[in-house]
C-alpha cells in the first residue's frame, strides 16, 4: 500500500482504488471534510481487498475507510456513464475483526452519537417527493408503471417478493403463509440487481410476475408488504412507507426498520427512519456534479438525480428527426438520447415515417419543417410525434452562423411561437399551479440570467456609450427576421405578418405613429445585420422612423438603457421583461397575454393573469430543454448559463465561432 497524495495527509490507499480515479476522487471529497486528520487507509468494496485492509489497519489499530457504490447510480452518457456518488464508511479498528457491511457498522456508530438532528426529517422527505430509488441500478430500458403487471385496484391486497438470493423460493413460501388471501407479485432480479428479470422459479398459482422493468415507487408503494433478501428494493419500500421482511442481512436490516429473519451482527438500538436516512445519505455518502466533478451536497445531488431520471425516462423510445441542420445534430441528439436507442436524422420525410414505423421511434420535426400533410400521415401510420425548435438561452453565437445550439423546446401541441393553435407552454401557463420553491427557483434563475448578461445568441459588443437621448422616453424595437416562421405564425392586428414586404418596416413606422416624441433605436435581427436571413432595411429608410440604428452591440446595453421595447413577437421582449422593462407586443409571443405586457392583440386561450416569475419558471425551467456543451450532457438551466457565461469570455470559441460565421455567410453566397 502507498501514501496518498500531499493533500490527502496521514491516509495510506489500497492498490485496486489507487487505479480508481472515481473512487479517488470520493475519497478525496471526504477526507477534506474529515476532523482530525488521523492515520487511515482507505479501500474499494472488492471483497478480497477489504479483507487485506482490514487485516492492516487492524494491526496497526488505525481506521478502515471502505469506499463503495453510492446511491445514485450513473445515468449519463448512456454509453459509458461516470459515478456521481459513493458510499464512504469508517470503521474503528476495535470493529474490523467482525465487521460484515462497511455502510451498516458505519451508521450503527453514527447513531449512537449523532441521531435525533432537528433537520433529519428533510432528508427523509426529499427522497419521498422525488420518488428516488437509491442504490438500485437503473434498467437499460424505460420501465413501466406497476399497472403494467398488476391491476390498480389490486395493489393494496398485493404482496411483493424481491426474487433475489438463494433463498427465493422460501422467501415466497413465507410470503404466502404471512399474507392468505394476497396477490403475490414476484419480482425477477437479474445478475446486476436490476428489477424486472426472467423468473426461472416456479410460482404459486395465482402469482403475478414482473419480468420487465418496472417503476419501484409505482410497484412497492401501497402493498401491504415487501419480502427481500439482501436487494436495495427493500430500502425503497422503507421510504415508500411499505413494511419490509428480509432473511439476508441487508445493510438496513438490524435498526428496527424491517422484520429480520435473523439478526445481522450490527443490530442494536432501533434507529427511526428519519434519523437512518440523514446519517446515510448526509454523513457516509458523497456525491459530485457530473459536469465538473466539483462535490455536491445531499440535496442538489438528489435533485440533481431526480432531474436526469425524468430527461432519461421522457426518452422513452427512439427519435427520428426531419428537418434539423446539421450543425444541429450533436446537440439534438444528446437531448434526445435515450435507453431505447440514438436519434437519427432523415430529412425526406418518407423515410423518416418509414423508419418511426419499424423502430417504434417518435418523430422529431424541426417546428418550420411541419406541416398538416405530414401530421395526418403520421396519425395514420400510428406515430406519435413532437415540434422540436431552438430554446430561450442558446448558445454564444447565431444558429445561422452555425453556432451549435445548448437548448430546444420539445412539443407534442404546437410550438411556443405559433400562436395560431395551442402549445404545451401555453398549456401550462393556463393550467399549472406552481409551489412557492418552484417560483422561488425561477426569480433566482432570473436574476442569474440577468446578472450574467446573457440572452438567447449572446452576441454583439460591449458599449458603455449614451444610445437614446436624454429626457425622452426610449424605445428599443427589434428587428426580426422577416421571413421567420415567430413572424409568419403570430396573430396581429396592426402588423400583416405574412403579406408585407418588410415586417420591420412596418413596425418601426407603427412604433413612431405610436410615439412620436420618443427616442426610438432600432437594431436589426443579428442574423439579418449578419446577412445571413432576410428582413434588412435600408439605413436612409430606417432613418425615417428611427433617431439611431445601432449594430453589433450586445442587446443588453440597449435593454438597460431603454425605457420600453416595442416589438411584434420578438425574445427580446421575453428578455426586457426579465429586466423590469415595459413591452409592447404588435403580435402574441409566448410571453404576451398573461398580464405582464402592453398587448395590441389578444388571444381567447390566455385567460390568466401570471407574474414574472412563473412565467421565468415555465418558459426556462419546465419547458425548453438543456445540455451542457462541454459534456453533452442534459443539464439543468442554472448549468447552461454558468457554462455560456464562461464560453462568452473564451477566446478559442470567438475564433471558431467567427470562422463558422464566415462558412455560412460564404456558402449562403454561392448557393449552398
Amino acid at each position: 500500500m502507498a501514501a496518498l497524495s500531499p493533500d490527502m495527509t496521514n491516509l495510506t490507499i489500497a492498490p485496486m482504488l489507487r487505479r480508481d480515479s472515481d473512487g479517488l476522487a470520493f475519497a478525496g471529497f471526504w477526507a477534506a471534510s474529515r476532523t482530525p486528520k488521523a492515520p487511515a487507509i482507505v479501500c474499494n468494496d472488492s471483497t478480497g481487498e477489504v479483507v487485506r485492509s482490514a487485516q492492516t489497519a487492524h494491526g496497526r489499530g488505525i481506521p478502515l475507510i471502505v469506499v463503495t457504490d453510492g446511491p445514485f447510480p450513473p445515468l449519463w452518457p448512456l454509453s459509458q456513464p461516470k459515478p456521481v456518488s459513493a458510499a464512504v464508511a469508517e470503521i474503528a479498528p476495535a470493529e474490523l475483526p467482525h465487521m460484515q457491511a462497511p455502510i451498516a457498522t458505519a451508521i450503527a456508530n453514527l447513531a449512537a452519537v449523532d441521531a435525533g438532528k432537528d433537520d433529519a426529517g428533510k432528508t427523509l422527505a426529499l427522497l419521498q417527493r422525488l420518488r428516488l430509488t437509491p442504490f438500485l441500478p437503473e434498467p437499460a430500458s424505460v420501465p413501466e408503471p406497476a399497472s403494467a403487471f398488476l391491476n390498480a385496484d389490486r395493489l393494496g391486497y398485493a404482496v411483493v417478493v424481491i426474487l433475489d438470493g438463494p433463498k427465493a423460493a422460501e422467501r415466497m413460501f413465507r410470503a404466502s403463509r404471512a399474507h392468505p388471501g394476497a396477490t403475490l407479485v414476484a419480482v425477477g432480479v437479474d445478475e446486476h440487481g436490476t428489477l424486472g428479470a426472467p423468473i426461472t422459479l416456479p410460482l404459486p398459482q395465482g402469482a403475478a410476475a414482473v419480468q420487465r422493468p418496472v417503476e419501484p415507487w409505482s410497484l412497492l408503494q401501497g402493498t401491504r408488504a415487501v419480502y427481500v433478501g439482501e436487494h436495495p428494493a427493500g430500502l425503497t419500500a422503507l421510504l415508500a412507507g411499505t413494511p419490509v421482511a428480509t432473511d439476508g442481512s441487508p445493510f438496513y436490516s438490524g435498526f428496527g426498520l424491517t422484520e429480520d429473519l435473523a439478526s445481522p451482527p450490527w443490530a442494536g438500538h432501533p434507529v427511526p427512519l428519519a434519523d437512518f436516512a440523514h446519517l446515510l445519505f448526509t454523513r457516509i455518502c458523497r456525491y459530485r456534479s457530473p459536469y465538473d466533478g466539483t462535490e455536491l451536497a445531499f440535496e442538489e445531488a438528489a435533485r440533481l438525480q431526480g432531474f436526469l431520471l425524468d430527461r432519461r425516462r421522457e426518452n422513452d423510445r427512439p427519435a427520428v428527426c426531419v428537418g434539423v441542420k446539421w450543425w444541429n445534430h450533436r446537440g439534438i441528439g444528446a437531448l434526445l438520447d435515450s435507453p431505447a436507442g440514438s436519434a437519427r436524422f432523415i430529412d425526406d420525410f418518407d423515410k423518416a415515417l418509414d423508419a418511426a414505423v419499424k423502430t417504434h421511434a417518435r418523430l422529431c420535426f424541426w417546428a418550420a419543417q411541419m406541416t398538416q400533410e405530414r401530421a395526418t400521415a403520421a396519425e395514420r401510420a400510428g406515430v406519435a410525434y413532437v415540434r422540436l425548435e431552438d430554446g430561450f438561452l442558446r448558445s454564444v453565437g447565431l444558429g445561422a452562423a452555425l453556432a451549435k445550439g445548448a437548448s430546444a423546446a420539445f412539443d407534442r401541441r404546437g410550438i411556443y411561437f405559433d400562436a395560431t393553435r395551442p402549445s404545451d407552454l401555453e398549456w401550462m401557463l393556463e393550467n399549472i399551479d406552481l409551489t412557492a420553491e418552484e417560483i422561488a427557483r425561477a426569480a433566482a434563475l432570473r436574476e442569474k440570467i440577468v446578472a450574467s448578461r446573457l440572452t438567447k445568441y449572446n452576441v454583439g459588443r460591449a458599449s458603455t456609450d449614451r444610445i437614446f437621448a436624454a429626457g425622452k422616453t426610449g424605445i428599443l424595437v427589434p428587428g426580426q427576421v422577416a421571413d421567420d416562421a415567430g413572424i409568419l405564425k403570430t396573430l396581429s392586428t396592426t402588423i400583416d405578418c405574412s403579406g408585407t414586404e418588410n415586417v420591420n418596416l412596418q413596425l418601426l413606422r407603427a412604433a413612431r405613429e405610436r410615439n412620436p416624441d420618443a427616442c426610438i433605436v432600432f437594431k436589426p435581427h443579428p442574423d439579418v445585420e449578419a446577412d445571413l436571413r432576410k428582413g434588412r432595411i435600408a439605413p436612409d429608410v430606417a432613418a425615417r422612423y428611427a433617431d439611431a440604428v445601432v449594430t453589433d452591440i450586445d442587446i443588453v446595453d440597449l435593454l438597460d438603457q431603454c425605457d420600453r421595447v416595442e416589438t411584434i413577437s420578438s425574445l427580446s421582449g421575453f428578455e426586457a421583461l426579465m429586466r423590469g422593462k415595459m413591452v409592447t407586443v404588435h403580435g402574441m409571443p409566448f410571453y404576451a397575454g398573461w398580464g405582464l405586457t402592453d398587448d395590441l392583440a389578444t388571444s381567447p386561450r390566455r385567460t390568466r393573469r401570471r407574474n414574472l416569475d412563473e412565467l421565468v419558471h415555465f418558459a426556462l425551467i419546465a419547458y425548453a430543454r438543456y445540455i451542457d456543451p462541454v459534456t453533452l450532457l442534459p443539464c439543468p438551466p442554472e448549468v447552461l448559463v454558468d457554462r455560456l457565461t464562461t464560453m462568452r469570455g473564451d477566446r478559442r470559441h470567438a475564433i471558431t465561432y467567427s470562422l463558422a460565421k464566415f462558412l455560412s455567410w460564404f456558402g449562403r453566397k454561392i448557393g449552398l
